[in-house]
């Protein structure tokens, strides 16, 4: 899945267990986002977005043994 994110196109390269987003270029702000997850066990799981090769990365990890239910970029999403 592609959308936009602050101004930026982003990617969805989520797994079953894992909600990861990759955006090409992060913004100035981005360390104060994160991803969150919500597992089918009820957690909620975050992860911190993370510069690689001049991409910005984030990846929330549910537990083992469940599968990501809903994900979204940022925490101002929230979950219904």
């Amino acid at each position: 899945m592609e959308f936009v994110y602050k101004g930026q196109v982003c990617y969805d390269h989520s797994y079953p267990r894992v909600a990861s987003f990759k955006c090409d270029s992060g913004p100035s702000d981005s360390a104060g986002y994160i991803t969150q997850a919500k597992c089918s066990n009820g957690a909620v799981v975050f992860g911190n977005y993370e510069t690689y090769s001049s991409s910005y990365y984030s990846n929330a990890v549910c537990p083992v043994g469940t599968s990501v239910v809903q994900a979204t970029p940022e925490p101002q999403y929230k979950f219904k």
